[in-house]
């Protein structure tokens, strides 16, 4: 029976199913699925690869916003790499919104349903967010009719 590397009968689905079929996954190789379905466990569906090999075929090549990403337009982070146009981009909406907002966003005036947020319709919920007390009544009114319309 396949094992893991500590020796317990603890291993994953489809490392268990490769190697009832082709025998032991050497220590260095790592199991590649052709068919895309990382929850496929059919043999033929699988090849053993080395780490590098697998990590070329799974790098990206187009960031989120559709870069390029080639090694002239990739920076270092802690974990990876980012785009370097992204992060271009990425600061200088931050530096426009420094500049509109210099000392933060101002707060809103008026709740999602449009009432006035005065000291009179406002309340502190307990997140720490700001509530407003005739949205409040609305929701309790709502749930209250129908908790009675279903009894």
């Amino acid at each position: 029976m396949p094992k893991n590397g500590s020796g317990s009968k603890s291993v994953q689905a489809h490392r268990y199913s490769y190697e009832l079929v082709f025998g032991p996954i050497q220590q260095d190789l790592v199991i590649h699925h052709t068919c895309g379905n990382g929850k496929c466990v059919n043999p033929s569906h699988m090849q053993t690869m080395t780490v590098a090999e697998h990590r070329l075929i799974h790098r990206k090549s187009f960031c989120v916003r559709g870069h390029a990403m080639t090694p002239d337009n990739l920076v270092p982070i802690k974990r990876g790499h980012r785009c370097k146009l992204c992060r271009q981009i990425l600061g200088s909406e931050a530096s426009a919104r420094r500049r509109k907002y210099p000392f933060g966003k101002p707060l809103a005036t008026h709740c999602i349903r449009g009432h006035e947020r005065n000291s009179a319709n406002c309340y502190v919920r307990a997140n720490g967010k700001r509530g407003c007390k005739l949205c409040a009544r609305i929701t309790m009114m709502a749930l209250y009719l129908k908790r009675k319309s279903n009894s």
